[in-house]
């Protein structure tokens, strides 16, 4: 668009900031250090128009102009084994300040001070960089999935093995659609470089596995539950994204009416007892209730949240996820939470017989407890927890109140 005239680079530049939430740099350097170019030749940093800003010890900074071009950032990425923050710039804007940058090195060279390091580059130093953009198809193709589907804002990426192919799909909006295909022969690398990310055993191949993965994408943290299930033509695997970016947590924004609205309030205020959201899986039962936390959170209130994992970070609040491979579950952690003196509790899920209990304790004892329990009506809830082996009477002197939810589509 911008060799056609149709739009000027500055205001691509602003429009691509605004859509993925990437702040512009205050100033632009004429100087980068050093260590920030490290095995990075000039010539590759003007060629894709990308150039670091600013690096610590486990984020680099750094100014783009196409923040799609995803093999030069995960090329980067990898070189510098960093999660990357981008900031986007005019290509014509980048690509002046490399100019100042080796001007400054050259003239320093020719003095006899230091620059040199800068410049000190041949041929095959640009070759290696680039071939880590074009290596390893399996993990580009893991990374691009990923990136696409948070692009289209889906909710779920689904990895299934058919006979003769793997087919990919997104849900989006509460429906499956098949985005891509690939070959069977992909399968096991694309499982072993999920398994890798997430931290499971590549080795386990009978066993379903599930974990947890953060991944950098346009520049900001995304987080994604992984499940791995073996199949009859090989393991089928569902990354589940918590991509919270731009989320509005205003109960008057998730579609509840007046009446319902006035319901939850009620509830929500109540100084002890338990309040639980039901519905399935993606329903946005944890977004209403940070709602919900966002509209009790004070100076004069405490409140804790235990989750696996934590989908939303609020300013505020004391948030802590649970870590089974240190037997830190929702029960242990609850138990933890009440020497804290907390007046309001967030748990993520009540998921067993002994987090039951911990949760009526803490609600008999005087604090507030909200949690989601996976039920399909608001009457399910108290089935689900006499089942979990809950009295009658403690149910009666502890539930505030239990919200059915549901997700529906909508015409935009």
């Amino acid at each position: 668009m911008t060799e056609l005239g149709l739009i000027g680079e500055q205001d691509l530049a602003n429009s691509l900031s605004r859509y993925l939430q990437a702040p512009t740099p205050v100033e632009i350097p004429d100087q980068v250090s050093p260590e920030m170019l490290a095995g990075v030749p000039l010539a590759y940093l003007r060629e894709n128009a990308i150039l670091p800003l600013q690096m610590d010890a486990d984020r680099l900074v750094v100014a783009v102009a196409d923040p799609f071009s995803s093999a030069t950032i995960d090329a980067l990425a990898f070189h510098y084994e960093r999660t990357l923050a981008l900031r986007i710039l005019p290509r014509r804007t980048i690509t002046e300040c490399i100019d100042r940058i080796e001007q400054s090195a050259l003239a320093a060279a020719s003095n006899g001070g230091s620059g040199g390091e800068i410049l000190d580059f041949g041929p095959d130093d640009l070759e290696r960089l680039k071939d880590f953009a074009r290596e390893a198809p399996i993990v580009r193709f893991v990374a691009e999935t990923i990136h696409k589907a948070v692009d289209a804002r889906a909710t779920d990426i689904h990895i299934e093995p058919l006979e003769d192919h793997v087919r990919i799909r997104f849900r989006h909006d509460g429906m499956l659609s098949t985005v891509d295909t690939a070959s069977i022969a992909m399968l096991s690398g694309i499982s072993t470089r999920i398994k890798i990310l997430s931290r499971l055993n590549i080795a386990e191949r009978r066993l379903p596995q599930d974990g947890r993965m953060r991944i950098a994408v346009r520049g900001r943290d995304v987080d994604l539950r992984v499940s791995v299930i073996p199949s009859i033509h090989g393991e089928a695997i569902v990354l589940r994204i918590l991509d919270r970016a731009g989320v509005e947590l205003k109960l008057g924004k998730l579609g509840f009416d007046d009446a319902a609205q006035a319901k939850i309030r009620s509830m929500s205020q109540a100084a002890n007892g338990i309040v639980l959201i039901t519905g399935p899986t993606g329903s946005g039962k944890t977004t209403t209730l940070y709602s919900i936390l966002a509209e009790r959170s004070r100076p004069d209130v405490k409140i804790f949240t235990v989750e696996d994992p934590v989908e939303y970070r609020m300013a505020g609040i004391t948030q802590l996820q649970v870590n089974p491979a240190i037997d830190l579950d929702f029960a242990a952690a609850l138990r933890s939470i009440l020497r804290q003196d907390p007046d309001i509790i967030l748990l993520g899920e009540i998921r067993d017989r002994e987090t039951a209990q911990v949760a009526v304790q803490a609600a008999l004892t005087g604090h507030l407890v909200f949690s989601t329990l996976h039920t399909n009506s608001a009457a399910g809830a108290l089935t689900r927890l006499r089942d979990m082996g809950i009295d009658g009477y403690l149910l009666g002197a502890t539930i505030r109140g239990v919200i059915a939810q549901r997700l529906l589509r909508r015409i935009c």
